[in-house]
């Protein structure tokens, strides 16, 4: 089912409107053909005005659409593209940035608000987990329609396992980092959660070995290399 913004209905009332006091005819009576003239120009203004401002109403009023107050804790590029206009020179820097698939960011975006979101539920569990399926969501928005070469599409795997991590959907999440190291083999964050992973599972030895691969093309991450110490010190 296609969801409809509130953008999207004000605009489609306004036209409505429109076309009911702008095409009856009055001429049966003066004063209500008069009338129809005045209601004309109102619906005319309104209805520029719904063009111009539909789409800031629209996202004032979705729910998922991050608020401005909730922009620092974002990538800067959230702003861009989800506040500014695609003519504007950070809009027009972003996307030269990131490339294609950037066009799809504002999912990522949102789902990364969900995570902050539920990061401040303050363990009501419930809501938590709502959120975090939405993140999800979001996630698999730009998975589905951003291609492979995506410069986020990493990054963008590595927070959907986090948070299907959190959901206790262990066996997937480990899927989500594999993909992300596969996409990128020099991704040490990648590496890094899959281990984890592995750890909070109580696999030691995989959790030591996935760090091992990754210190094979990464041998200078401090990432990796203070959880390899950590393993080592407890099988000690």
């Amino acid at each position: 089912m296609t969801r409809v913004t509130m953008g999207e209905f004000f605009l489609f009332v306004v036209c409505r409107w429109y076309r009911v006091y702008v095409n009856v005819s009055f001429n049966v009576n003066p004063v209500l053909y008069g009338a129809s003239i005045i209601m004309k120009r109102y619906f005319t203004r309104l209805l520029l005005a719904a063009c111009c401002f539909g789409p800031a109403i629209s996202h004032a009023y979705d729910p998922s659409w991050p608020r401005e107050s909730e922009l620092p804790l974002l990538p800067p590029y959230c702003k861009a593209k989800l506040f500014d206009k695609p003519d504007s020179p950070e809009y027009a820097s972003w996307e030269a940035t990131l490339g294609t698939g950037f066009e799809h960011t504002h999912h990522y975006c949102a789902g990364l608000n969900f995570v902050n979101r539920a990061n401040r539920t303050f363990g009501n569990k419930s809501d938590q987990a709502q959120l975090l399926i939405q993140s999800i969501n979001e996630f698999n928005y730009v998975l589905k329609h951003a291609p492979q070469t995506y410069v986020l599409m990493p990054e963008i795997l590595l927070q959907k396992g986090k948070a299907l991590a959190r959901l206790q959907k262990k066996g997937e999440a480990i899927q989500e980092f594999q993909n992300a190291i596969t996409l990128n083999a020099d991704y040490p964050a990648a590496y890094a959660a899959l281990s984890d992973q592995y750890k909070d599972m109580g696999n030691s030895a995989e959790a030591k070995k996935t760090l091992q691969q990754g210190l094979a093309r990464l041998p200078d991450s401090k990432l990796l290399l203070r959880r390899l110490n950590e393993i080592d010190k407890k099988s000690r």
